[in-house]
Formats: C-alpha cells, sequence, structure tokens
C-alpha cells in the first residue's frame, strides 16, 4: 500500500475497529498495522503512537459532525432548532463510540495533554467545531448583539465541550437524560440569544463576553503551553 491519505485513512479505520474490539489499552501499534495492511514502520510515520491515532479520531469525529450537522438544519432558520440539531448529532456520534470514550475523553482532560481539546495538537478538531458553530450563527434568522454574534461561536464550542462530558456521565438508558437536557439547552440557548439586544439582557450578555475572556487569559491562544 502506498504512502497516501488513503493508507492514514486505512490506519484510523483499523484503530477504531481494534479498539471497539479489544479495548484501548489492549490494542497495539503493531496489531492497527497489520489490521491496515501496512507495515509497521509505514504506521509510525502517520502517526507517532496511539494517542496521535486518538488526534486522528477525533479530527474525523469533528469533520463528521460538520457533515452531520449540515444535514440536521437544512431547512431549520431558528437558532435554537439550529443549536439542539447540532448537539443531537454529537450525542449520536458519541453513542457510536461509547465502547472507547472512557479511554479517549480521560486522554483528553489533562491541562497540558496534546489531546486536550485546547491543545495545539487539537487545533484541527477545534477549528472544525468551532467553524460548525459559526456556521449555526450565519444561518440562522433574528438580529444578535452585535459583541456576542462574534463571541457566540466560541460559546456554542464550549457547549459541545460541556454535552460531551455530561454524555460521558449519564448513566441512563440510551442516554435519553442528556438528550431531553439538549433539547432543553438549544431552546433555552436561542431565546436567551434572540433577546440578546434587550437592555434587561445585556448584564447576562456581558457575563458570558466576560467568561469567554477569562478562558482566554486561563488557556491563551487556546492553549499556547
Amino acid at each position: 500500500m502506498e504512502l497516501t491519505q488513503d493508507t492514514r485513512t486505512a490506519i484510523l479505520a483499523a484503530a477504531r475497529e481494534l479498539m471497539f474490539e479489544s479495548g484501548f489499552d489492549r490494542t497495539t501499534m503493531r496489531g492497527i498495522a497489520e489490521r491496515a495492511g501496512v507495515s509497521l514502520g509505514n504506521a509510525y510515520y502517520y502517526f507517532a503512537g496511539k494517542d496521535d491515532l486518538i488526534q486522528g479520531i477525533y479530527d474525523e469525529v469533528a469533520a463528521e459532525h460538520q457533515v452531520r450537522t449540515r444535514a440536521a438544519v437544512r431547512g431549520k432558520r431558528g437558532l435554537g432548532p439550529r443549536i439542539t440539531a447540532s448537539l443531537l448529532v454529537l450525542v449520536d456520534i458519541c453513542d457510536e463510540y461509547e465502547p472507547v470514550a472512557d479511554a479517549l475523553l480521560t486522554r483528553g482532560i489533562a491541562p497540558r495533554g496534546p489531546l486536550n481539546p485546547f491543545s495545539r495538537e487539537s487545533a484541527r478538531a477545534r477549528e472544525l467545531f468551532i467553524e460548525t458553530c459559526t456556521e449555526l450563527v450565519e444561518g440562522s434568522r433574528g438580529r444578535i448583539d452585535a459583541e456576542l454574534r462574534a463571541a457566540l461561536p466560541e460559546l456554542l464550542w464550549l457547549v459541545q465541550l460541556a454535552t460531551t462530558l455530561g454524555w460521558v456521565q449519564d448513566l441512563s438508558e440510551g442516554k435519553v437524560a442528556t438528550r431531553r437536557s439538549v433539547e432543553r439547552l438549544g431552546t433555552t440557548l436561542g431565546r436567551v440569544v434572540s433577546l440578546s439586544r434587550v437592555p434587561a439582557v445585556r448584564p447576562l450578555v456581558r457575563v458570558l463576553l466576560e467568561q469567554l475572556a477569562d478562558l482566554h487569559v486561563a488557556r491563551p491562544g487556546w492553549a499556547e503551553l
């Protein structure tokens, strides 16, 4: 097999299959290479190790979320329904990765780890998710406070992160609690944003913007560690 994008895709597919079958810890780079039909050296040419493979999976998840979200929000103009549809797509994708969710997400918790969502190494996935959130906002109807509109894609990405953490902790059958929460959250966010130009709501908008600014202080440049 030549060293191509197809090779990289095949290695990622093999990694997912083996992790689903045997778990993250029992999956080896040698096993992944054999399943993908490449040499071990070629596998390491594309990925430095299993953590690097996880980053590749994160990138694929972000890209898949974008594709499915675009389909899910087609014809929806209200921001609330668009947010809800996007979050439900995210939950569906999380469900698909449930066999390895603990391993994948545990490695994303470490604040200085390369798999942290704020890290430089996670830039591609983060950019894709924020791009999707930008499309949610730009494709919605209604007037939004200018400052909030500029910050909203990043704020919605943070909501996605919170949703993912909530999904991990949800032990209800079919993650029904997470799905109900997402539907309420999308509706509520849509309403709050639609009122963002109302003077009485401006203090809340200011708090949200200050929270986001503090997060940039905590993680400058989204993780220039």
